[in-house]
C-alpha cells in the first residue's frame, strides 16, 4: 500500500513540475484585429462577451482563428482585452466584442 501511495505521489509531482509555453500568432490579414494589451486608436463601445474554446490538442493559433471569425460573425471591429487560458485541460479564449464609434 505504502508503494502505491508513493507511486501516486511521484507521478502527481512529475505532472505537476512540467512548464510549457504557448504562444499565440495574430493574424494580420484578417478584418477583425485582438487587442490583448493594447487597445484600439478610436473610440468603440463595448457590446458582446465573446469566448472561443478548444479540445485538448487546439493550439492558441486555431483558437485565435475561431475568435476572429466569431468576432466577424457577431459583426465586431475588433476584440479587446482578449485572454488566453486553460479550463482543466482545455484551453480557451475569452475578450470584449467592440463596434467602432464613427
Amino acid at each position: 500500500m505504502k508503494r502505491v501511495i508513493f507511486a501516486m505521489f511521484v507521478m502527481m509531482a512529475f505532472c505537476c513540475s512540467c512548464a510549457t509555453v504557448q504562444v499565440a500568432t495574430f493574424n494580420s490579414e484578417s478584418e477583425v484585429p485582438v487587442f490583448m494589451t493594447n487597445r484600439p486608436d478610436v473610440q468603440y463601445v463595448e457590446f458582446q462577451y465573446v469566448e472561443v474554446s478548444g479540445s485538448l490538442f487546439s493550439s492558441p493559433k486555431e483558437l485565435m482563428g475561431k475568435m476572429q471569425k466569431k468576432a466577424k460573425d457577431i459583426g465586431a471591429d475588433a476584440i479587446v482585452n482578449a485572454k488566453y487560458g486553460y479550463a482543466g485541460l482545455y484551453p480557451y479564449l475569452e475578450g470584449v466584442a467592440v463596434k467602432y464609434k464613427k
